[in-house]
């Protein structure tokens, strides 16, 4: 197989980008019908959400997942993605990203900011990159292992 040239893994890279970054943009507006486009039509769709229940196997349950969140959340608003790191394929079929985003949604009148994490599988479908596999994270603060190892007086380890 021949190694694609840096052009090509440029532009994938700048269209994987946009594809992210118009998907939370969909999320924003509440734009189910975009999000949907941007996801595989394939039987291999797999999300992991925040919670434990949520496992995301069909584009319906995408749609109740969405459905649930824009009850809850009365409007969201991401910052630019950042840290955003993209793998693709050699065959430039297939790609990786993860990313984190901090946002602040509105839920009963009351501004709640986060921090969120994404993992993301991509892989291009009649030329256009489609979201296949994915995971969210909300980081914590306050809650890493060095500081709490730190609360409870334990020495870090000699560098």
């Amino acid at each position: 197989m021949q190694p694609r040239n840096q052009r090509n893994t440029d532009r994938d890279k700048a269209e994987i980008a946009a594809t992210l970054l118009g998907f939370w943009q969909a999320y924003e507006r509440k734009d189910l019908a975009n999000m949907l486009a941007m996801l595989t039509n394939s039987s291999d769709l797999t999300f992991f959400g925040s919670d434990a229940a949520e496992v995301i196997k069909t584009s319906n349950d995408w749609a109740a997942l969405m459905q649930n969140d824009w009850q809850l959340f009365e409007s969201t608003k991401f910052a630019e993605p950042r840290n955003l790191a993209i793998q693709v394929s050699d065959d430039g079929k297939l790609a990786s990203a993860v990313y984190e985003v901090s946002g602040v949604s509105v839920v009963e009148g009351r501004s709640v900011e986060s921090l969120d994490r994404f993992a993301m599988t991509l892989r291009k479908e009649n030329r256009t990159w489609h979201i296949v596999q994915g995971m969210t994270a909300v980081a914590t603060k306050g809650h890493s292992s060095a500081e709490m190892v730190g609360q409870k007086g334990i020495p870090a380890p000699e560098k």
